[in-house]
Protein backbone atom coordinates (compact mmCIF):
# COMPACT_ATOMS: atom_id res chain seq x y z
CA UNK A 1 0.00 0.00 0.00
CA UNK A 2 2.96 2.16 0.83
CA UNK A 3 4.52 1.30 -1.74
CA UNK A 4 1.68 2.17 -4.46
CA UNK A 5 1.02 6.10 -2.60
CA UNK A 6 4.56 6.70 -3.31
CA UNK A 7 4.71 5.51 -7.09
CA UNK A 8 1.54 8.01 -7.80
CA UNK A 9 3.28 10.78 -5.37
CA UNK A 10 6.60 10.22 -7.83
CA UNK A 11 4.54 10.45 -10.69
CA UNK A 12 3.09 13.15 -9.67
CA UNK A 13 5.93 15.33 -8.99
CA UNK A 14 7.22 14.02 -12.47
CA UNK A 15 4.04 15.45 -14.34
CA UNK A 16 4.43 19.11 -12.69
CA UNK A 17 8.19 18.62 -14.05
CA UNK A 18 6.86 18.07 -17.12
CA UNK A 19 4.35 20.82 -17.24
CA UNK A 20 7.06 23.36 -15.89
CA UNK A 21 9.60 21.98 -18.49
CA UNK A 22 7.00 22.88 -21.16
CA UNK A 23 5.83 25.80 -20.10
CA UNK A 24 9.96 27.02 -20.01
CA UNK A 25 10.01 25.58 -23.49
CA UNK A 26 6.91 27.95 -24.99
CA UNK A 27 8.56 30.92 -22.72
CA UNK A 28 11.86 30.34 -25.08
CA UNK A 29 10.13 30.05 -28.50
CA UNK A 30 8.07 33.44 -28.02
CA UNK A 31 11.22 35.21 -27.31
CA UNK A 32 13.43 33.14 -30.09
CA UNK A 33 10.63 34.03 -32.14
CA UNK A 34 10.18 37.64 -31.03
CA UNK A 35 14.38 38.21 -31.54
CA UNK A 36 13.58 36.56 -34.91
CA UNK A 37 10.67 39.35 -35.62
CA UNK A 38 13.21 42.49 -34.61
CA UNK A 39 15.98 40.86 -36.91
CA UNK A 40 14.89 39.45 -39.81
CA UNK A 41 11.52 41.39 -40.79
CA UNK A 42 7.62 42.32 -39.49
CA UNK A 43 6.21 39.53 -42.34
CA UNK A 44 8.58 36.44 -41.39
CA UNK A 45 8.26 36.42 -37.98
CA UNK A 46 4.75 37.26 -37.79
CA UNK A 47 4.51 34.02 -39.83
CA UNK A 48 6.34 32.57 -37.55
CA UNK A 49 4.83 33.75 -34.10
CA UNK A 50 1.41 32.49 -35.69
CA UNK A 51 2.82 28.85 -36.11
CA UNK A 52 3.98 29.31 -33.08
CA UNK A 53 0.47 29.93 -31.05
CA UNK A 54 -1.03 27.10 -33.52
CA UNK A 55 1.05 24.57 -32.29
CA UNK A 56 0.79 25.76 -28.72
CA UNK A 57 -3.08 26.08 -28.98
CA UNK A 58 -3.05 21.90 -29.76
CA UNK A 59 -0.96 20.92 -27.48
CA UNK A 60 -3.30 22.36 -24.55
CA UNK A 61 -6.66 21.39 -26.68
CA UNK A 62 -7.84 24.81 -27.55
CA UNK A 63 -10.02 25.67 -30.55
CA UNK A 64 -8.87 28.18 -33.07
CA UNK A 65 -10.59 30.39 -35.56
CA UNK A 66 -8.50 31.01 -38.92
CA UNK A 67 -9.86 34.81 -39.77
CA UNK A 68 -8.89 36.52 -42.97
CA UNK A 69 -5.99 37.39 -44.25
CA UNK A 70 -4.71 40.39 -42.09
CA UNK A 71 -7.20 39.71 -39.98
CA UNK A 72 -9.71 43.11 -39.21
CA UNK A 73 -7.97 45.07 -41.96
CA UNK A 74 -8.14 41.81 -44.69
CA UNK A 75 -12.15 41.87 -43.52
CA UNK A 76 -14.86 42.95 -45.95
CA UNK A 77 -15.65 46.10 -43.48
CA UNK A 78 -11.74 47.12 -44.23
CA UNK A 79 -12.64 46.84 -47.91
CA UNK A 80 -15.90 48.79 -48.16
CA UNK A 81 -14.20 51.31 -46.09
CA UNK A 82 -12.08 52.55 -48.82
CA UNK A 83 -14.63 52.84 -50.86
CA UNK A 84 -16.35 55.77 -52.57
CA UNK A 85 -19.58 57.43 -51.29
CA UNK A 86 -22.09 55.45 -53.00
CA UNK A 87 -19.87 52.62 -50.81
CA UNK A 88 -20.63 53.73 -47.53
CA UNK A 89 -24.33 55.04 -48.68
CA UNK A 90 -25.03 51.28 -48.97
CA UNK A 91 -23.05 49.79 -46.64
CA UNK A 92 -22.67 52.14 -43.39
CA UNK A 93 -26.08 54.55 -44.13
CA UNK A 94 -24.40 57.70 -44.25
CA UNK A 95 -22.39 59.51 -46.92
CA UNK A 96 -18.33 59.08 -46.61
CA UNK A 97 -18.58 62.56 -44.95
CA UNK A 98 -21.18 62.24 -42.51
CA UNK A 99 -19.35 59.01 -41.53
CA UNK A 100 -15.93 61.02 -40.73
CA UNK A 101 -18.06 63.74 -39.21
CA UNK A 102 -19.36 60.81 -36.71
CA UNK A 103 -15.84 59.55 -35.61
CA UNK A 104 -15.05 62.92 -34.94
CA UNK A 105 -18.05 63.09 -32.83
CA UNK A 106 -17.56 60.15 -30.88
CA UNK A 107 -13.60 60.99 -30.12
CA UNK A 108 -12.25 60.15 -26.70
CA UNK A 109 -15.87 57.90 -25.85
CA UNK A 110 -15.43 54.64 -24.63
CA UNK A 111 -15.25 53.47 -28.05
CA UNK A 112 -12.04 55.33 -28.40
CA UNK A 113 -10.29 54.19 -25.39
CA UNK A 114 -8.72 50.82 -26.76
CA UNK A 115 -6.88 53.00 -29.55
CA UNK A 116 -6.08 55.56 -26.33
CA UNK A 117 -4.21 53.39 -24.80
CA UNK A 118 -1.92 51.91 -27.53
CA UNK A 119 -1.44 55.56 -28.17
CA UNK A 120 0.01 56.08 -24.34
CA UNK A 121 1.86 52.76 -24.97
CA UNK A 122 4.09 53.63 -28.19
CA UNK A 123 4.92 57.21 -26.72
CA UNK A 124 6.67 55.74 -23.64
CA UNK A 125 9.31 54.62 -26.46
CA UNK A 126 9.80 51.25 -25.39
CA UNK A 127 10.61 49.34 -28.63
CA UNK A 128 9.95 46.13 -27.40
CA UNK A 129 6.02 46.60 -26.82
CA UNK A 130 6.13 48.98 -30.10
CA UNK A 131 6.86 46.11 -31.58
CA UNK A 132 4.33 44.11 -29.56
CA UNK A 133 1.73 46.94 -30.31
CA UNK A 134 2.07 46.68 -33.88
CA UNK A 135 2.26 42.76 -33.99
CA UNK A 136 -1.36 43.16 -32.31
CA UNK A 137 -2.82 45.42 -34.40
CA UNK A 138 -5.76 46.71 -32.79
CA UNK A 139 -9.04 47.80 -34.80
CA UNK A 140 -8.98 51.61 -34.50
CA UNK A 141 -11.96 54.24 -33.76
CA UNK A 142 -13.12 54.18 -37.59
CA UNK A 143 -13.11 50.16 -38.02
CA UNK A 144 -15.30 50.17 -34.89
CA UNK A 145 -17.47 52.69 -35.54
CA UNK A 146 -17.70 51.23 -39.39
CA UNK A 147 -18.84 47.47 -37.58
CA UNK A 148 -21.67 49.17 -35.53
CA UNK A 149 -23.33 51.11 -38.71
CA UNK A 150 -23.11 48.17 -40.69
CA UNK A 151 -24.58 46.39 -38.26
CA UNK A 152 -27.40 48.36 -37.63
CA UNK A 153 -27.84 49.35 -41.63
CA UNK A 154 -28.28 45.82 -42.47
CA UNK A 155 -28.79 43.67 -39.19
CA UNK A 156 -29.22 39.66 -39.20
CA UNK A 157 -27.41 36.93 -36.89
CA UNK A 158 -24.75 38.49 -34.96
CA UNK A 159 -22.73 35.85 -36.02
CA UNK A 160 -22.85 36.23 -39.59
CA UNK A 161 -22.74 40.25 -39.11
CA UNK A 162 -19.14 39.32 -36.73
CA UNK A 163 -17.88 36.92 -39.90
CA UNK A 164 -18.02 40.46 -42.09
CA UNK A 165 -15.78 42.17 -39.84
CA UNK A 166 -13.80 39.17 -39.15
CA UNK A 167 -14.09 39.74 -35.51
CA UNK A 168 -15.42 36.97 -33.14
CA UNK A 169 -19.20 37.79 -32.14
CA UNK A 170 -18.37 38.34 -28.22
CA UNK A 171 -16.03 41.49 -29.96
CA UNK A 172 -18.86 42.69 -31.74
CA UNK A 173 -21.96 42.05 -28.47
CA UNK A 174 -18.87 44.80 -27.08
CA UNK A 175 -18.67 46.98 -30.02
CA UNK A 176 -21.95 47.76 -30.17
CA UNK A 177 -22.76 48.36 -26.26
CA UNK A 178 -19.75 50.39 -26.29
CA UNK A 179 -20.73 52.27 -29.57
CA UNK A 180 -24.30 52.78 -27.82
CA UNK A 181 -23.59 54.32 -24.68
CA UNK A 182 -20.85 56.65 -26.79
CA UNK A 183 -23.51 57.53 -29.40
CA UNK A 184 -26.11 58.09 -25.95
CA UNK A 185 -23.55 60.35 -24.20
CA UNK A 186 -22.50 62.53 -27.10
CA UNK A 187 -24.90 63.12 -29.76
CA UNK A 188 -28.08 63.10 -27.98
CA UNK A 189 -27.76 66.13 -26.00
CA UNK A 190 -26.94 68.09 -29.51
CA UNK A 191 -29.42 66.07 -31.61
CA UNK A 192 -32.52 65.13 -29.27
CA UNK A 193 -31.83 67.10 -26.25
CA UNK A 194 -35.15 67.02 -25.05
CA UNK A 195 -36.01 70.63 -24.11
CA UNK A 196 -38.72 72.53 -25.50
CA UNK A 197 -39.02 74.53 -28.73
CA UNK A 198 -37.98 78.31 -28.53
CA UNK A 199 -40.47 80.80 -29.91
CA UNK A 200 -39.31 80.58 -33.40
CA UNK A 201 -38.94 76.64 -33.31
CA UNK A 202 -42.58 76.39 -32.50
CA UNK A 203 -44.19 78.51 -34.76
CA UNK A 204 -42.36 76.35 -37.70
CA UNK A 205 -42.89 73.02 -36.61
CA UNK A 206 -46.87 74.22 -35.81
CA UNK A 207 -46.93 75.99 -39.41
CA UNK A 208 -45.65 73.10 -41.06
CA UNK A 209 -48.04 70.59 -39.18
CA UNK A 210 -51.25 73.02 -40.00
CA UNK A 211 -49.27 72.87 -43.79
CA UNK A 212 -51.10 69.58 -44.48
CA UNK A 213 -54.88 70.10 -43.72
CA UNK A 214 -55.16 73.12 -41.41
CA UNK A 215 -55.42 72.10 -38.13
CA UNK A 216 -53.32 74.55 -35.80
CA UNK A 217 -51.52 74.26 -32.77
CA UNK A 218 -50.26 70.94 -33.23
CA UNK A 219 -46.58 70.53 -31.88
CA UNK A 220 -46.08 66.83 -31.62
CA UNK A 221 -47.58 63.29 -32.96
CA UNK A 222 -47.23 60.41 -31.02
CA UNK A 223 -47.80 56.45 -32.02
CA UNK A 224 -45.88 53.41 -31.37
CA UNK A 225 -44.41 50.81 -33.55
CA UNK A 226 -42.83 47.12 -32.78
CA UNK A 227 -39.53 45.97 -33.18
CA UNK A 228 -39.23 42.12 -33.77
CA UNK A 229 -37.17 40.39 -31.00
CA UNK A 230 -38.36 37.16 -29.50
CA UNK A 231 -36.15 35.95 -26.20
CA UNK A 232 -35.04 32.30 -26.16
CA UNK A 233 -37.14 31.50 -23.12
CA UNK A 234 -40.71 30.62 -24.09
CA UNK A 235 -42.27 31.50 -21.32
CA UNK A 236 -41.03 34.87 -21.29
CA UNK A 237 -41.01 35.18 -25.20
CA UNK A 238 -45.09 35.21 -24.59
CA UNK A 239 -45.00 38.42 -23.19
CA UNK A 240 -43.65 39.83 -26.56
CA UNK A 241 -45.72 38.58 -28.62
CA UNK A 242 -47.88 41.30 -29.65
CA UNK A 243 -51.31 41.66 -31.20
CA UNK A 244 -49.91 41.28 -34.49
CA UNK A 245 -49.06 37.80 -33.67
CA UNK A 246 -45.58 38.65 -33.58
CA UNK A 247 -42.64 38.51 -31.25
CA UNK A 248 -41.08 42.58 -30.87
CA UNK A 249 -40.30 45.47 -27.99
CA UNK A 250 -42.40 48.11 -28.50
CA UNK A 251 -41.18 51.66 -29.36
CA UNK A 252 -43.37 54.88 -28.76
CA UNK A 253 -41.77 57.97 -29.64
CA UNK A 254 -43.37 61.55 -29.67
CA UNK A 255 -42.02 63.17 -33.23
CA UNK A 256 -42.09 66.96 -34.92
CA UNK A 257 -43.18 67.75 -38.08
CA UNK A 258 -39.35 68.06 -39.42
CA UNK A 259 -39.09 63.80 -39.61
CA UNK A 260 -37.04 64.29 -35.87
CA UNK A 261 -37.52 61.90 -32.85
CA UNK A 262 -38.44 64.16 -29.75
CA UNK A 263 -38.71 61.85 -26.97
CA UNK A 264 -38.48 58.22 -27.23
CA UNK A 265 -39.14 55.33 -24.92
CA UNK A 266 -37.89 51.81 -25.70
CA UNK A 267 -38.25 48.47 -23.85
CA UNK A 268 -41.28 47.15 -23.22
CA UNK A 269 -42.61 43.52 -24.76
CA UNK A 270 -44.91 43.94 -27.61
CA UNK A 271 -47.59 42.71 -25.20
CA UNK A 272 -48.04 46.01 -23.69
CA UNK A 273 -49.96 48.62 -25.71
CA UNK A 274 -49.36 52.41 -26.39
CA UNK A 275 -51.16 53.72 -23.19
CA UNK A 276 -49.28 50.99 -20.92
CA UNK A 277 -46.12 52.86 -22.22
CA UNK A 278 -47.77 56.30 -21.93
CA UNK A 279 -48.72 56.08 -18.01
CA UNK A 280 -45.13 55.70 -17.40
CA UNK A 281 -43.15 57.53 -19.44
CA UNK A 282 -41.40 60.02 -17.64
CA UNK A 283 -42.08 62.75 -20.44
CA UNK A 284 -45.53 62.36 -20.09
CA UNK A 285 -45.34 63.14 -16.19
CA UNK A 286 -43.52 66.72 -17.59
CA UNK A 287 -46.22 67.56 -20.23
CA UNK A 288 -49.07 66.92 -17.53
CA UNK A 289 -47.03 69.46 -14.90
CA UNK A 290 -46.54 72.63 -18.20
CA UNK A 291 -48.37 71.60 -21.24
CA UNK A 292 -47.93 75.17 -21.97
CA UNK A 293 -44.33 74.80 -21.79
CA UNK A 294 -43.85 71.83 -23.47
CA UNK A 295 -46.18 72.41 -26.01
CA UNK A 296 -46.84 75.93 -26.41
CA UNK A 297 -50.23 78.23 -25.38
CA UNK A 298 -52.65 75.75 -26.32
CA UNK A 299 -50.26 73.45 -28.14
CA UNK A 300 -51.50 69.77 -28.63
CA UNK A 301 -50.53 65.82 -29.23
CA UNK A 302 -51.88 64.06 -32.30
CA UNK A 303 -52.57 60.51 -31.14
CA UNK A 304 -54.33 58.08 -32.43
CA UNK A 305 -57.94 56.46 -31.26
CA UNK A 306 -55.30 53.83 -29.14
CA UNK A 307 -53.80 56.96 -27.51
CA UNK A 308 -55.48 58.59 -24.92
CA UNK A 309 -54.11 60.83 -21.42
CA UNK A 310 -57.74 61.85 -19.93
CA UNK A 311 -58.88 64.53 -22.65
CA UNK A 312 -55.57 66.78 -21.40
CA UNK A 313 -53.66 67.52 -24.61
CA UNK A 314 -53.79 64.33 -26.65
CA UNK A 315 -55.81 65.51 -29.62
CA UNK A 316 -57.53 62.02 -30.68
CA UNK A 317 -60.34 61.43 -33.68
CA UNK A 318 -63.86 60.89 -33.73
CA UNK A 319 -64.78 57.11 -32.70
CA UNK A 320 -66.18 55.24 -35.67
CA UNK A 321 -67.92 58.62 -37.23
CA UNK A 322 -70.71 58.78 -39.85
CA UNK A 323 -71.68 62.38 -39.95
CA UNK A 324 -69.60 64.00 -42.92
CA UNK A 325 -67.81 66.69 -41.31
CA UNK A 326 -66.38 64.50 -38.67
CA UNK A 327 -65.30 62.00 -41.22
CA UNK A 328 -63.65 65.43 -42.75
CA UNK A 329 -62.29 65.85 -39.25
CA UNK A 330 -61.28 62.46 -39.08
CA UNK A 331 -59.34 62.26 -42.46
CA UNK A 332 -57.72 65.77 -42.13
CA UNK A 333 -56.30 64.39 -38.69
CA UNK A 334 -55.10 61.20 -39.81
CA UNK A 335 -53.43 62.98 -43.08
CA UNK A 336 -51.71 65.43 -40.84
CA UNK A 337 -50.21 62.72 -37.93
CA UNK A 338 -48.80 60.82 -40.85
CA UNK A 339 -46.04 62.58 -40.41
CA UNK A 340 -45.15 60.09 -37.20
CA UNK A 341 -45.76 57.34 -40.05
CA UNK A 342 -43.41 58.81 -42.37
CA UNK A 343 -41.05 59.13 -39.90
CA UNK A 344 -41.01 55.60 -39.03
CA UNK A 345 -40.52 54.75 -42.04
CA UNK A 346 -37.37 56.84 -43.08
CA UNK A 347 -36.25 55.06 -39.62
CA UNK A 348 -36.60 51.53 -40.34
CA UNK A 349 -35.55 52.25 -44.34
CA UNK A 350 -32.26 53.26 -42.81
CA UNK A 351 -31.68 51.19 -40.12
CA UNK A 352 -32.43 47.67 -41.41
CA UNK A 353 -32.00 45.50 -38.21
CA UNK A 354 -35.30 47.03 -37.29
CA UNK A 355 -36.93 44.61 -39.53
CA UNK A 356 -36.50 41.49 -38.25
CA UNK A 357 -34.91 39.66 -35.31
CA UNK A 358 -31.19 40.25 -34.59
CA UNK A 359 -30.31 36.54 -33.37
CA UNK A 360 -27.56 36.55 -30.73
CA UNK A 361 -28.55 40.01 -29.18
CA UNK A 362 -30.72 40.16 -25.66
CA UNK A 363 -33.23 42.76 -24.79
CA UNK A 364 -31.02 44.87 -23.35
CA UNK A 365 -28.56 45.15 -26.45
CA UNK A 366 -31.98 45.30 -28.38
CA UNK A 367 -33.17 48.03 -26.42
CA UNK A 368 -30.26 49.80 -26.10
CA UNK A 369 -29.49 49.73 -30.24
CA UNK A 370 -33.21 50.41 -31.13
CA UNK A 371 -32.63 53.64 -28.54
CA UNK A 372 -29.49 54.68 -30.33
CA UNK A 373 -30.59 54.39 -33.97
CA UNK A 374 -33.58 57.08 -33.12
CA UNK A 375 -30.82 59.31 -31.96
CA UNK A 376 -28.62 58.72 -35.66
CA UNK A 377 -31.94 59.11 -36.87
CA UNK A 378 -32.10 62.96 -35.82
CA UNK A 379 -28.27 63.16 -36.24
CA UNK A 380 -28.41 61.96 -40.09
CA UNK A 381 -31.74 63.96 -41.19
CA UNK A 382 -30.94 66.94 -39.85
CA UNK A 383 -27.71 66.39 -42.13
CA UNK A 384 -29.88 65.44 -45.16
CA UNK A 385 -27.46 64.93 -47.86
CA UNK A 386 -24.96 67.17 -46.03
CA UNK A 387 -26.72 70.05 -47.50
CA UNK A 388 -28.35 70.88 -43.36
CA UNK A 389 -25.74 72.25 -41.27
CA UNK A 390 -26.41 73.42 -37.95
CA UNK A 391 -24.49 75.69 -34.85
CA UNK A 392 -24.63 73.28 -31.99
CA UNK A 393 -23.23 76.19 -29.86
CA UNK A 394 -27.09 78.20 -30.91
CA UNK A 395 -30.01 76.86 -30.04
CA UNK A 396 -31.61 77.98 -33.43
CA UNK A 397 -32.18 75.78 -35.48
CA UNK A 398 -33.68 78.89 -38.17
CA UNK A 399 -30.99 77.25 -40.88
CA UNK A 400 -32.69 73.83 -40.75
CA UNK A 401 -36.37 75.02 -40.80
CA UNK A 402 -35.74 77.42 -44.07
CA UNK A 403 -33.97 74.17 -46.06
CA UNK A 404 -37.73 72.63 -45.58
CA UNK A 405 -39.51 75.58 -45.64
CA UNK A 406 -39.96 75.13 -49.33
CA UNK A 407 -40.60 71.42 -49.61
CA UNK A 408 -43.67 70.35 -50.69
CA UNK A 409 -45.99 67.76 -48.64
CA UNK A 410 -45.95 64.41 -49.73
CA UNK A 411 -49.33 64.60 -51.63
CA UNK A 412 -48.65 67.04 -53.56
CA UNK A 413 -45.27 65.57 -54.27
CA UNK A 414 -46.71 62.40 -55.76
CA UNK A 415 -49.12 64.39 -57.58
CA UNK A 416 -46.24 66.58 -59.24
CA UNK A 417 -47.48 69.83 -58.45
CA UNK A 418 -44.86 72.54 -58.55
CA UNK A 419 -46.22 74.14 -55.68
CA UNK A 420 -48.22 72.86 -52.90
CA UNK A 421 -51.50 74.43 -52.43
CA UNK A 422 -51.50 73.14 -48.78
CA UNK A 423 -48.94 75.11 -48.01
CA UNK A 424 -49.91 78.05 -49.29
CA UNK A 425 -53.43 77.94 -47.83
CA UNK A 426 -52.51 76.55 -44.70
CA UNK A 427 -49.06 77.90 -43.43
CA UNK A 428 -48.98 79.60 -40.20
CA UNK A 429 -52.50 80.64 -40.92
CA UNK A 430 -53.83 82.65 -37.64
CA UNK A 431 -50.71 81.90 -35.96
CA UNK A 432 -50.94 84.79 -34.39
CA UNK A 433 -54.18 83.83 -31.81
CA UNK A 434 -53.34 83.86 -28.26
CA UNK A 435 -55.48 80.98 -27.50
CA UNK A 436 -56.11 79.53 -23.83
CA UNK A 437 -55.77 76.01 -23.12
CA UNK A 438 -59.08 74.20 -23.74
CA UNK A 439 -59.80 70.32 -23.63
CA UNK A 440 -58.86 68.46 -27.01
CA UNK A 441 -62.24 67.68 -27.67
CA UNK A 442 -63.71 70.89 -27.43
CA UNK A 443 -60.68 72.08 -29.34
CA UNK A 444 -61.40 68.64 -32.08
CA UNK A 445 -65.31 70.22 -32.32
CA UNK A 446 -64.16 73.75 -32.94
CA UNK A 447 -61.85 72.69 -35.67
CA UNK A 448 -64.33 70.38 -37.22
CA UNK A 449 -66.68 72.70 -37.20
CA UNK A 450 -64.46 75.35 -39.02
CA UNK A 451 -63.30 72.98 -41.60
CA UNK A 452 -66.42 71.86 -42.65
CA UNK A 453 -67.46 74.88 -43.56
CA UNK A 454 -64.10 75.52 -45.19
CA UNK A 455 -65.16 72.13 -46.85
CA UNK A 456 -68.60 73.00 -47.73
CA UNK A 457 -67.38 75.88 -50.47
CA UNK A 458 -65.77 73.32 -52.50
CA UNK A 459 -68.22 71.14 -54.48
CA UNK A 460 -65.82 68.62 -55.34
CA UNK A 461 -64.87 68.15 -51.61
CA UNK A 462 -68.51 67.68 -50.79
CA UNK A 463 -68.51 64.89 -53.04
CA UNK A 464 -65.58 63.18 -51.85
CA UNK A 465 -66.70 63.35 -48.58
CA UNK A 466 -70.30 62.18 -48.97
CA UNK A 467 -68.68 58.90 -50.83
CA UNK A 468 -66.53 58.46 -47.13
CA UNK A 469 -69.83 59.07 -45.76
CA UNK A 470 -72.16 56.24 -47.81
CA UNK A 471 -68.69 53.86 -47.02
CA UNK A 472 -69.16 54.68 -43.43
CA UNK A 473 -72.57 53.71 -43.69
CA UNK A 474 -71.85 50.15 -45.10
CA UNK A 475 -69.24 49.55 -42.62
CA UNK A 476 -66.27 50.06 -44.93
CA UNK A 477 -64.75 52.89 -43.64
CA UNK A 478 -63.34 53.54 -40.57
Amino acid sequence: MVSSTAAVFHMAVGALKAIKKARETRQQVVRQQLQKFLLDGQQQALAAVIMSAQATEEKVGRRTVERAAGKWRGSTISGYMRGDNRTYMENFRCSKHRFNDLVSQLRHSGLDKASERANRVLRRGAARWQKANELRDAPDLHFKVAVCMYALGHGGPLKVLADVASIGESTLRKYLHIFAEAVISQIKPIYMPGKPFNAEELAAVQGQFASRRGLQNVTLACDGSHVPHKPKNKKVAMEYRNYKGWYSILTVAFVDSYYRFFDVHVGYPGRAGDNTVLSRMQFMDQLKAAPDHWLGKGGVVLGDSGASDGDNFFLNPYHHPTDPDKLWFNFCHSSTRFFVEQVFGMWKSRFRFLLTTMQGANHALATKLIYTSTILHNYLVTHAEDAVEIDTCNPSWSKFFDTFRAHRCPECTRAHKAHCVHQAAYRNNNMHVVRERQRPSTLRDLACERMWNEVQQSDELVHCVKEMQSRAQAGGWD
